[in-house]
């Protein structure tokens, strides 16, 4: 069963980097729907980029679901953990990269979704693989999921005013100052 386990992380690594990607332009695709702008990101900022990981992994979440018929352990809580752990290795080696070497490139923001994502689909495995946690892990791990999915609806909405909130390109923040 691992190797089943794994072989939908490797998947699940190919369909959060083509969704992410896709999503990346969903939002300029539809016209800027506000709704839209809800799951894809808005502008430039590293805040609106997360989503890239957030939103495919849950969807790709739904599909492994069905396919692996509770196969495996923990799922809520290994889906909750490969974002977190996406976003954070996200955030920390882009702001350690563009530090040492003064501004962003892109072919290195592309590397970093790609390693953040890796490290997130192994977390993933590990605990899908792991002996079954408590029923109270699972509970905190949908409360994870749920507070994500609202605070990145409210700060695409209002977002607070610091850096990581920032549009490179033309120092706006947030839907209401896309321009």
């Amino acid at each position: 069963m691992d190797r089943i386990i794994g072989f939908w992380q490797i998947v699940g690594f190919f369909f959060i980097f083509i969704g992410g990607t896709l999503f990346h332009f969903l939002y300029d695709w539809t016209g800027r729907l506000k709704p839209i702008g809800l799951i894809s990101p808005i502008n430039e900022s590293v805040w609106e980029h997360l989503k890239l990981v957030l939103y495919p992994t849950i969807l790709f979440g739904m599909f492994e679901d069905l396919a692996l018929k509770g196969a495996a352990n923990n799922y809520v809580t290994a889906k909750a953990a490969s974002i977190v752990v996406a976003m954070l290795a996200i955030i920390i080696i882009f702001y350690s990269y563009t530090y040492v070497l003064g501004r962003h490139y892109l072919f290195l923001d592309i590397l970093t979704f790609a390693i953040a994502i890796a490290l997130g689909q192994y977390v993933s495995y590990l605990l899908l693989t792991a002996p079954q946690l408590p029923l109270w892990v699972t509970s905190a791990s949908i409360w994870v999921l749920l507070i994500l999915i609202f605070i990145f609806s409210l700060f695409t909405l209002y977002p607070p005013r610091l850096p990581i909130f920032k549009n490179r390109p033309d120092g706006t923040y947030g839907i209401y100052e896309v321009k």
